[in-house]
């Protein structure tokens, strides 16, 4: 009768043990679940300035901030050399910061960082600044990549993990397949490198301007046809000019805080919104500059001789008179 009663006991601890262990996994479960939902949600709207703090190995602090006169998001290097940021990169930015989805938690444990380049030293520091003034901090470590799920024709995907914690949290965080990782980049990749960018069907005229040789407009009429006075141009070669200046930019040679002197040519391309896109050329000692005011402050330097960018844009009103046919 005694050792029915302890087998008893002894089954009721195993069930006990059992329940426990069960409700201790589906707890750990639903928390990952739970954290797997997370996000921060970041306004852009709300921000003024952030500024990215690099990695030790890459000494290159980033300030980025809105200049409320001209409506441009600017970056400074260093406290020293500043340029507007491109568009696309800012927009791009603000749409991965909106929405940081946390597909797991990592760890809890601040002595985990060193695993996942979380310390302070071997971070990236993103610090947002928002119209109230208060702050937020997100530390981004390392970015790791794994195969997964070849495929029949022998190719293989690939997924990137990106690390990262919170504030003053000590909680490690891990994104897949993320790209908030793409902060890690330098002051010319934000640089906005636009020099012109129009849609051709809106151009209406386009004048040159020039302090050596004969200025001329070309100008679209009633028939939609182009002409400098009343001589119609050549119908391909001004499809051609159009089509090669729509969208042009210009991804070296910058000229950091650069105060432009002669100016030797011009080219307006005024637009049927009234809008007009103005890009200027520059003499310098040994170099000429080009600006324009999609770009507002960005030069970017020119050979004096035979720059190819020059002779894309800035054309002698010959190049597009009709070519007379010889008998």
């Amino acid at each position: 009768m005694l050792g029915k009663i302890k087998s008893i006991h002894l089954i009721i601890i195993l069930v006990v043990l059992v329940s426990l262990v069960l409700v201790f996994r589906y707890v750990d479960k639903s928390q990952d679940s739970t954290f797997a939902k997370e996000s921060i949600s970041i306004k852009s709207e709300d921000i003024v300035s952030f500024t990215i703090y690099p990695q030790i190995s890459k000494p290159e602090k980033l300030n980025f901030y809105l200049d409320n006169k001209n409506g441009y998001w600017q970056v400074n290097k260093d406290d020293s050399i500043k340029a507007n940021v491109g568009k696309e990169l800012i927009q791009r930015l603000f749409d991965e910061l909106k929405d940081i989805k946390f597909d797991r938690l990592v760890s809890r444990n601040e002595d985990k960082w060193n695993n996942y380049d979380l310390q302070d030293s071997l971070s990236t520091k993103l610090e947002i600044k928002y119209k109230d003034n208060s702050r937020k901090n997100i530390y981004i470590g390392k970015t790791t990549y794994s195969q997964y799920n070849p495929n029949s024709g022998g190719y293989s995907n690939f997924k990137t993990t990106t690390y990262f914690r919170v504030g003053e949290g000590k909680s490690v965080y891990a994104v897949e397949n993320g790209t908030i990782n793409f902060i890690n980049n330098s002051f010319n990749y934000w640089r906005n490198k636009e020099l012109i960018k129009l849609n051709t069907a809106d151009l209406v005229k386009i004048d040159f301007k020039y302090n050596d040789k004969e200025d001329f407009s070309i100008n679209k009429n009633s028939k939609d046809k182009w002409q400098i006075s009343s001589n119609e141009v050549d119908s391909a070669t001004i499809v051609d000019y159009i089509s090669a200046i729509s969208s042009l930019s210009v991804d070296s040679n910058y000229l950091n805080n650069y105060e432009p002197r002669d100016e030797i040519a011009s080219v307006y391309l005024q637009l049927n919104n009234k809008n007009t896109v103005a890009i200027r050329l520059y003499n310098d000692k040994d170099f000429n500059a080009i600006s324009s005011n999609l770009n507002p402050n960005a030069f970017f330097k020119l050979s004096k001789k035979n720059d190819a960018l020059y002779s894309k844009i800035f054309k002698k009103k010959g190049d597009f008179e009709k070519k007379t046919e010889k008998n």
